[in-house]
């Protein structure tokens, strides 16, 4: 082989392998682009989402609080009258606060007592009562907020309760018998032995409460409700039972440090 082709070799070889390591240099460029534009398409997805997570979120607390105004109008007009006072006809049933903030489902004893270790209202079912169609039972912090309560309404407080009982009192010394349900005779509700006059229509079953210790539950003979002391600022119970015909607020105040119970509430305008 002459030299001439010899140089021709090498310089076809030398060129060859340039336009190879063009090739090589333009992939390896397409393939830079690329990532750089899914990693961009990534973080505009992710930012998306986050966004669109708060949007639901903010929504859902505006579609809470207009579904509470709704439930608002509706309890408005199912009021009852009793002396000067507008009591709910209802055991209240809500899972939100008054703001539109979701309150937690307790459905096991784990949820409810780690709930109330952290100091985050709860609600839950009575055991007996799997849908809550007795009401719902609340614990202290959904209380203790002082935001459970629908809009237009509040918890009773124990002035409420004495002057609701007062009244009572200057009617009959069975005061009670007018606050209990007339159904008696229904197997698949909790009744009162002694059929009720339930005067006022308020409905007022024995479904009992949350206990907080091992025993849990406590069902039929009584129910208790919770109210609030407005000169102690301490949560409170109010108690209407089978034992007597004189419903009574319970003597003992209930504190955050031993206040694990749930209860009902009936709501007061």
């Amino acid at each position: 082989m002459n030299l001439k082709k010899v140089k021709f070799l090498i310089f076809m070889l030398v060129a060859s392998c340039n336009l190879y390591g063009q090739k090589i240099d333009k992939k390896c460029t397409e393939i830079y682009a690329n990532y750089l534009e899914k990693d961009s398409l990534l973080k505009v997805t992710s930012d998306l989402n986050d966004s669109l997570v708060k949007v639901n979120m903010d929504l859902q607390i505006t579609l809470n609080k207009l579904q509470g105004q709704f439930d608002a109008i509706e309890r408005d007009s199912k009021l009852i009258k009793i002396g000067n006072q507008k009591w709910d006809t209802d055991n209240l049933k809500v899972k939100t606060l008054n703001d539109g903030t979701p309150i937690y489902f307790a459905d096991t004893r784990q949820k409810w007592d780690s709930l109330f270790l952290i100091g985050e209202p709860a609600y839950c079912f009575h055991k007996n009562d799997s849908t809550g169609s007795y009401g719902y039972l609340y614990n202290y912090y959904a209380i203790d907020l002082g935001i459970l309560a629908p809009a237009g309404m509040r918890i009773p407080t124990k002035e409420d309760v004495d002057e609701l009982l007062n009244y009572l009192e200057s009617e009959t010394t069975k005061s009670a018998m007018l606050l209990k349900s007339k159904d008696s005779n229904n197997l698949l509700l909790p009744s009162w032995k002694t059929i009720g006059v339930d005067k006022y229509g308020l409905n007022i079953k024995p479904c009992g409460f949350r206990l907080d210790d091992s025993k849990e539950w406590y069902f039929t003979n009584k129910v208790y409700y919770w109210c609030k002391s407005l000169e102690s600022n301490t949560i409170e119970m109010m108690v209407i039972t089978e034992i007597n015909d004189v419903p009574f607020i319970l003597e003992k105040s209930i504190i955050e440090k031993n206040s694990n119970y749930g209860l009902y509430v009936r709501c007061i305008k």
